[in-house]
């Protein structure tokens, strides 16, 4: 049996009287083995694990399908297409403006067709678990491929880029 004294110790190291390396196992996981694996826990966890939806139209339907699940609405196309527009995916929305609709203004007052004006909501936070979690993954949007992405009601909260051991971020 080894035994081992401490010579030094600090908040960021500690120096030993001994040190025995140990083998290390020649094992590498794959980034598809990694993206798998996130993908089961995130499962067992209960995110729903989406497999279909990879392409930026895909989502933005499915993003729809919750909106209206969530809301208890069935939005009509016009309905749908100014609610994206003028607050889900506004193109002057800094990432603080982003960050607020989730924070502070969660709810939009919609006008609908008719005239009248409906809340909708994009999380709701009196009755969490109307919230849905899901997980996509190797989502395309133009040049841009995510390994793993959260989705929290259908809307993109999280992007995951995997990269095994020895592999730079920016490298593909």
């Amino acid at each position: 049996m080894n035994q081992t004294n401490k010579v030094l110790e600090s908040e960021n190291f500690i120096i030993v009287n001994e040190y025995t390396k140990q083998p290390v196992e020649k094992y590498i996981e794959s980034e598809a083995d990694m993206e798998n694996d996130l993908i089961d826990t995130l499962q067992r966890q209960g995110y729903q694990y989406l497999k279909d939806i990879n392409t930026e139209d895909k989502l933005i339907n499915f993003t729809r399908t919750e909106i209206n699940r969530l809301n208890n609405v069935e939005l009509s196309d016009d309905e749908w297409e100014r609610f994206k527009n003028n607050y889900l995916l506004r193109r002057d929305d800094s990432y603080v403006d982003c960050t607020k609709k989730f924070q502070i203004n969660n709810y939009y007052d919609l006008e609908m067709d008719d005239g009248s004006i409906k809340n909708i909501c994009i999380i709701d936070k009196k009755n969490l678990y109307k919230n849905r979690f899901q997980v996509i993954n190797q989502m395309k949007k133009e040049k841009h491929r995510y390994d793993v992405t959260i989705l929290l009601n259908g809307i993109p909260m999280i992007q995951i880029e995997l990269k095994k051991r020895g592999i730079k971020i920016k490298d593909d």
